[in-house]
C-alpha cells in the first residue's frame, strides 16, 4: 500500500535498495513551454477540431491532426485531451518491453513510481492509484478494456496502417473516480490511447482522451449520464499529467533502463 508525504509517494525501506529506484529522485522535467501556455491560461481548442470516432483514421496521417496540443469541453458534455510527445533515443521495442515490464512482478508499484514521482502512487491488477494534475485528489483509475493489439477495436483501418509510420495504438477503455470520494458522484468513462510512430531517431508518440466516452462494437459511444460533469480542470490535468508521465517520464528514463534491466541482463543469462 502506499504511503505519501507532503503529498507525494514515498519509497518504502526494501523499494529504496532496489537498483532502479534511482530514478525516482531525478530532477523534475519542467513541461515545454506550449503545453504551460495553454495550462496557466485555460486555452481551449475550438471543437470542430477534435478527432472522434468518425475521423479516427485521420490519426493515420498526422498532416491532417489540426491541434497537437490541447483540450476542450465538447457540445455533448465530454471532454477530449491531445498531447504530442518526440521521444528520440526511444525505440518501438523499448516501449513494447517497457509495457510488459512494469505490470509485472513483485516491484510494479516501484515502476510505476518511477515512471512519474509526482503524480504516481500505488497500482495493482488493472488499477492505478494517480493524481491528474498537481494540487488535484488521489483518484482509482481502472482499466477495464485493453485493445493494444487491436486498433480495428477503435475503428482503425488496419490496411491503412500498415502503409504509414503508425506502428502502434495503444488504447483502453477506463473509468476513473476520486479516492474515498462522494459515492453519489458516478466514475466517469475514458478512452486514452497511445499512437506510436516510428521516426529515424526513435518514436514519437500522439496521446488523446476521450472523456465520458468508451469504444463499443468498435465505435466511440459517449455514455455520461446527463447529470455526469467533465470540468475543465479535470481536463487540464490530464493533459499536465500525460505530459510530465511521457516527457518527463518515459522520454528521460527509457533508454537507460532498457540498457539495465533487459539488455545487460539477458547478457547476463
Amino acid at each position: 500500500m502506499f504511503t505519501c508525504e507532503n503529498n507525494r509517494p514515498i519509497l518504502t525501506e526494501k523499494e529504496k535498495k532496489i537498483s532502479y529506484s534511482k530514478y525516482f529522485y531525478r530532477e523534475d522535467t519542467p513541461i515545454n513551454d506550449e503545453v504551460k501556455e495553454i495550462i496557466d491560461n485555460k486555452i481551449m481548442m475550438n471543437p470542430e477540431d477534435v478527432i472522434l470516432g468518425d475521423r479516427i483514421n485521420d490519426m493515420i496521417e498526422p498532416e491532417k491532426i489540426k491541434v497537437e496540443n490541447g483540450y476542450c469541453i465538447l457540445p455533448n458534455g465530454c471532454g477530449y485531451v491531445a498531447a504530442y510527445h518526440k521521444m528520440p533515443g526511444v525505440t518501438l521495442e523499448m516501449y513494447k518491453w517497457w509495457n510488459s515490464w512494469w505490470t509485472s512482478g513483485e516491484e510494479s508499484n516501484l515502476k510505476y513510481k518511477i515512471w512519474c514521482p509526482k503524480h504516481h502512487y500505488d497500482s495493482g491488477f488493472k488499477w492505478n492509484l494517480e493524481t491528474c494534475g498537481t494540487g488535484f485528489p488521489l483518484e482509482d483509475v481502472y482499466i477495464q478494456d485493453l485493445f493494444r493489439e487491436v486498433p480495428e477495436r477503435m475503428g482503425i483501418d488496419v490496411e491503412k496502417m500498415k502503409e504509414s509510420k503508425l506502428v502502434m495504438v495503444d488504447g483502453a477503455n477506463a473509468t476513473s473516480r476520486v479516492l474515498n470520494g462522494d459515492y453519489s458522484v458516478r466514475p466517469i468513462p475514458t478512452v486514452v490511447a497511445h499512437f506510436i510512430y516510428e521516426t529515424e531517431d526513435g518514436i514519437e508518440m500522439r496521446t488523446r482522451f476521450w472523456k465520458g466516452y468508451q469504444v463499443l462494437g468498435n465505435r466511440f459511444i459517449p455514455v455520461l449520464k446527463s447529470d455526469d460533469i467533465v470540468t475543465e480542470e479535470s481536463l487540464l490535468g490530464l493533459l499536465e499529467h500525460n505530459v510530465l508521465e511521457m516527457e518527463g517520464g518515459l522520454k528521460v528514463i527509457l533508454p537507460q533502463l532498457y540498457k539495465e534491466e533487459y539488455l545487460e541482463k539477458k547478457t547476463e543469462i
